[in-house]
């Protein structure tokens, strides 16, 4: 046989059994390491921003309370229903058990792919939180702006600035969530079906 014929089916065969395998096999252990890692973080997080959203709420509810003008108290029932619907997102964000020990390599993948799946906020649910709160903010600030006797665009700005960069800083944290969400979903390393 010359170099240059092509090399018979069994040959070739037999050669490529004798390659090693370039994916690598996670083993169940860490696989399931890494979900339960996982879940550890997604339900800190998720308590951390119910008890934030507790105090928040307590303490909007109880300016509503005392304070006397009208418009001060819609501005803060506003802010509180948006904190209020924003941690309602977060229950839906509460991460579900890993599957048990008997399960298989693909099944824990699976399920630790679904639940980083299910960490992505929706952008219509996160605009009506942040549009409800800001909503309050404003109404806040024209009754404080109605209040004063001699009115300074001066001294509302840092306010209207803060409430700007708080929107933008929002919203750019929630696209960084996404992308380390995204960059998590792209590091599982799934090996082959045999």
């Amino acid at each position: 046989m010359k170099p240059s014929d092509p090399m018979p089916d069994d040959e070739l065969r037999a050669l490529w059994k004798r390659q090693p395998s370039t994916v690598p096999r996670p083993s169940l252990a860490q696989t399931r390491s890494r979900a339960l890692a996982f879940k550890a973080r997604a339900r800190k997080r998720v308590l951390a921003g119910w008890v934030c959203a507790t105090l928040v709420i307590g303490l909007l509810l109880w300016h509503a309370i005392v304070d006397s003008d009208q418009k001060m108290r819609l501005g803060h029932v506003m802010i509180a229903l948006g904190v209020v619907i924003g941690a309602g997102f977060l229950g839906r964000r509460w991460p579900r058990d890993v599957p048990g020990e008997s399960a298989s390599v693909h099944t824990v993948l699976e399920f630790h792919a679904a639940e980083i799946a299910r960490q992505k906020q929706s952008v219509a649910l996160v605009v009506v939180s942040v549009m409800l709160a800001a909503g309050g903010l404003c109404m806040m600030l024209f009754s404080l702006w109605q209040r004063d006797s001699h009115p300074r665009i001066a001294v509302y700005a840092p306010l209207v600035a803060l409430l700007i960069v708080w929107i933008a800083g929002y919203g750019a944290w929630q696209r960084r969530r996404a992308r380390q969400l995204k960059q998590g979903l792209d590091d599982i390393e799934w090996p082959p079906r045999n």
